[in-house]
């Protein structure tokens, strides 16, 4: 089956391609939270039921009567899928690369591709694949976003209780648990965003392993070969800075207004000491207990160069200002620079919280 076919749900579709995106669906709505899955289905007219299982059984059946055809999963994963719950790593792009001439025209980019022996995947439509090892599957340039997007999939387990039985073997009794293979996806991404001179690496694997590991130097390898990822590397945002700038702006809110971003807990290193601020609450910051918002308060601005922040943990609220659609948590780590975000978000969401980090660097 290739990915790259053609499709036209509401005609004949080869049976292999829509065994596939049925496939699709069941990855979709494991992998998915309902909130997302809801407005798919509510766009689409179709019904929504309660539970996962009525979401899928819904879906297929809209994608058998052409209710739901292969442009409306793709507009709707590239806004979805792989967004949220993950590692990124985010840069500044630095002048000689915004200013170079080949951004100035898509056809250009595209023969940079092509040239780097990439051109298979240039604007290919959503895979319907689940390769076994992490799959570039589809570049794109448009907006002044350069997108390029990596696949593999993730095989796991969800319980059948009604398979489940009892048997006596040699007098002893002996209980089977059923459970179903399902399989998800995850993705792995570079983007960058010329307009705004950022550029972010987004990592689905854990930390500390060998995967996540390799998945960051298939990304800059790959990366290299259409611009110099090199000299974005230089340019990585410093974490440690951001976590004690935005720890400072955000410490103690402005009276009756909620604010953007909350600290729930930062830790602020200076001469091989550090201090912790940390609320008992994940729902509230530090700072909402008056006596120690005043301790803060004594790491004043012009005492802030002499402080790292190497960790901290934020809530982004739901506001007029930031425009996110939920509220979420995010964790920033200074050693390494990397932000993981603990929620699965929309793409609009993710960058949202991205230029809120970045404007705090």
């Amino acid at each position: 089956m290739s990915a790259t076919d053609g499709m036209d749900l509401a005609g004949a579709v080869p049976q292999d391609d829509l065994e596939a995106l049925r496939r699709l669906i069941q990855g979709i709505t494991l992998a998915q939270g309902n909130i997302f899955i809801k407005e798919l289905l509510r766009q689409k007219k179709i019904p929504l039921g309660a539970t996962k299982a009525e979401f899928e059984k819904h879906m297929l059946a809209a994608i058998d009567n052409g209710t739901l055809q292969r442009a409306d999963l793709e507009a709707w994963l590239d806004d979805v899928e792989g967004w949220g719950d993950q590692h990124i790593y985010l840069y500044n792009i630095p002048r000689a690369i915004t200013s170079d001439a080949l951004w100035r025209d898509p056809e250009h980019v595209h023969n940079r591709v092509v040239q780097a022996n990439l051109g298979d995947v240039w604007e290919a439509p959503t895979s319907l694949r689940f390769p076994e090892e992490p799959e570039l599957t589809c570049i794109t340039f448009a907006d002044s976003v350069l997108r390029l997007v990596w696949h593999e999939g993730s095989p796991g387990w969800v319980p059948e209780p009604g398979r489940n039985y009892e048997e006596i073997i040699d007098g002893d009794r002996y209980q089977f648990r059923a459970f179903r293979e399902r399989a998800r996806r995850v993705v792995t991404r570079f983007e960058m965003r010329l307009n705004v001179r950022l550029a972010a690496l987004f990592i689905p694997v854990r930390i500390n392993t060998p995967e996540h590991k390799a998945a960051i130097e298939l990304v800059e390898a790959t990366v290299s070969r259409l611009l110099p990822f090199d000299v974005i590397r230089k340019k990585q945002i410093v974490i440690t800075e951001v976590i004690k700038n935005l720890d400072q702006a955000n410490y103690a809110p402005a009276p009756n207004r909620r604010p953007d971003v909350v600290t729930q807990s930062t830790r602020l290193t200076s001469g091989g000491a550090y201090v912790e601020f940390t609320s008992s609450s994940e729902d509230h910051g530090y700072a909402e207990s008056p006596s120690i918002r005043q301790v803060r308060r004594t790491i004043r601005q012009q005492h802030l160069p002499e402080f790292s922040g190497s960790n901290g943990v934020l809530k982004f609220h739901r506001t007029d200002t930031n425009q996110l659609s939920r509220e979420v948590k995010v964790q920033l780590y200074g050693t390494d620079r990397r932000i993981r975000i603990w929620r699965r978000l929309t793409a609009s969401d993710v960058w949202n919280i991205l230029s809120i980090i970045a404007r705090h660097q």
